[in-house]
């Protein structure tokens, strides 16, 4: 009788812990207030670092010195920003401190806002 209530024992601890682990949460980071999985990439705050969520639930970014704004057309814009061409038709982009990109669009007055 004894041998058959230790093998009740460690069956129901078993038992127990399987259960235990099958609702387990996945590890979340968060980053500004944003939750992230783990192994996602996202950029940084600045616009310019790219960051990972780590298994341990820390984030890990790159620490690249990154200047500052575009200036274009007279407007400030942070890296990663996407902003209208002052023709009104094409779109530019802040790439990165002081790089900026734009598509090549033919501009007509339709697109322009005209009529």
């Amino acid at each position: 009788m004894m041998v058959s209530e230790r093998l009740i024992i460690v069956l129901s601890a078993v038992c127990l812990c399987a259960v235990t682990a099958k609702y387990k949460s996945p590890p979340v980071c968060f980053y500004d207030g944003q939750p992230y999985k783990v192994g996602r990439a996202f950029t940084a705050t600045d616009g310019c670092n790219k960051c990972e969520c780590l298994s341990s639930g820390e984030v890990e970014c790159t620490a690249m010195n990154c200047k500052g704004p575009c200036t274009f057309e007279g407007g400030y814009y942070k890296p990663g920003k996407s902003f209208k061409s002052s023709d009104g038709c094409n779109w530019c982009k802040c790439v990165k401190s002081d790089v900026v990109t734009c598509s090549a669009n033919l501009c007509s007055k339709k697109n322009k806002g005209g009529y």
